[in-house]
């Protein structure tokens, strides 16, 4: 199931601070679900990428934030679309 395809794919990631930040972060892993649902098993690779490239993003807007490091990738898109 795509569910469990997710795990896999979270499970094979290096263990480090991106991977903590796509883990913990509710859109990162329904950007996963979503992906790996579209492309299927075949492609996990790709998926596991693409959790790692907004992880890194979102630890990115954290480090230009000063008001708190504690915001979620949901949190700076609405910050984004108030502006």
């Amino acid at each position: 199931s795509e569910s469990r395809l997710l795990q896999d794919v979270v499970a094979s990631m290096k263990s480090d601070d991106v991977t903590m930040a796509a883990k913990n972060d509710e859109l990162i892993i329904k950007y996963g679900a979503n992906t790996v649902e579209k492309l299927g098993g075949d492609r996990l690779h790709e998926v596991s990428q693409g959790l790692r490239q907004l992880s890194r993003l979102l630890i990115d807007l954290r480090k230009n934030n000063t008001e708190t490091t504690l915001m979620t990738l949901k949190d700076c898109l609405h910050e984004a679309t108030v502006l």
